[in-house]
């Protein structure tokens, strides 16, 4: 007496009620789309006509191994870029030339570049985010050129230069009031602080009051 093998089908058929629930439309149509639909059909014809129980055992791993292979449709991504849109229009009112050259300021251009350039071409909205922040934080880092008043080293220098120097005593005094001159109007020319002139200034006045006649 031949016995004969008894069948289990609870795995294949619930491989097949997993599948039956994927939305095909959702997927790419091509060669993966259509070995998935033969793998699912394949996979019910059998159901109650396997002849052993590999072959149902097969029957899964297709199904299974199919149904992992199909392939998503892309659906474009929706990117936000009012944040980046308003960080750029901001960014494009600043006066340059009122702020420093230098690191700051070469970083602030660059980060305006990109974050121009991205406005089209962004895939991703991280890449947005961060071009947002860093232009953000480049403007924040700019360094205004400080506004410097050289009126009064201007009158110090102009009045120190009608001094009739011969009519002071030779040495060391004299040596440090001709520097002082000198250096008030190097500082007067190029310094770019406040306290650069001041400090020019207050060493001209000084040199200037311990001159001995």
């Amino acid at each position: 007496t031949v016995i004969k093998e008894t069948l289990n089908y609870k795995a294949l058929e619930e491989e097949i009620e997993k599948a039956e629930k994927i939305e095909l439309d959702k997927y790419e149509d091509g060669t993966e789309k259509n070995t998935f639909v033969k793998a699912l059909s394949e996979g019910k014809a059998l159901i109650n006509n396997a002849t052993s129980q590999e072959q149902i055992d097969a029957a899964i791993n297709k199904l299974s191994e199919a149904k992992a292979a199909l392939k998503l449709i892309e659906v474009p991504v929706e990117l936000n870029k009012d944040e980046l849109v308003k960080a750029i229009e901001q960014a494009e009112k600043i006066e340059l030339v009122k702020y420093e050259d230098g690191i700051e300021k070469d970083a602030f251009v660059k980060a305006l570049s990109e974050g121009k350039a991205l406005i089209n071409n962004a895939t991703l909205q991280e890449q947005i985010d961060v071009a947002t922040k860093n232009l953000l934080e480049a403007q924040a880092a700019l360094k205004l050129v400080e506004e410097v008043n050289r009126n009064e080293l201007g009158n110090a220098i102009a009045a120190a230069e009608k001094l009739n120097l011969v009519g002071y005593k030779d040495g060391a005094e004299k040596d440090i009031f001709v520097l002082a001159l000198k250096n008030a109007k190097e500082a007067y020319k190029n310094a770019g602080t406040q306290s650069a002139i001041d400090n020019a200034l207050s060493a001209l006045k000084t040199a200037q009051d311990n001159l001995i006649k």
